[in-house]
């Protein structure tokens, strides 16, 4: 059976990719793409600043901040903790992704704060 690698979307075996030891393809990237990041990684490291105390994107203190980097360029970008890498991945990497995210929680915040403000103004109305 074959399945299509997340990275170079090529058709490949399922023993091309990682398995759970059931033989059980679990990873969406062949191999050689996971071998590919993996060194991309490891020459960044080198190159690298030394880990801030903090994020650089939250600002919280972790001790176990993550390599970020461009997924196009392949350059380093800065050091940030999980959840913030994993959010910035989930949104697409990208400013657009972000921007997004922030229009659609200004929305619905204003839509709250409309919604609370004509609830006090009703009952306001019903106590006069």
């Amino acid at each position: 059976m074959s399945r299509q690698c997340r990275i170079c979307l090529h058709l490949k075996d399922e023993t091309e990719f990682a398995s759970n030891g059931r033989k059980v393809a679990v990873e969406n990237r062949c191999k050689k793409c996971v071998n590919r990041a993996a060194t991309i990684i490891r020459k960044l490291k080198k190159t690298s600043p030394p880990k801030p105390k903090n994020c650089e994107c939250c600002k919280n203190e972790d001790n176990r901040l993550c390599l970020d980097h461009c997924h196009d360029t392949l350059e380093f970008r800065g050091w940030i903790c999980e959840p913030c890498n994993r959010g910035i991945g989930q949104l697409g990497d990208n400013i657009e992704g972000l921007q997004k995210a922030i229009t659609y929680l200004k929305s619905t915040t204003r839509k709250k704060r409309n919604q609370s403000l004509i609830s006090r103004i009703c009952q306001w109305v019903t106590n006069v």
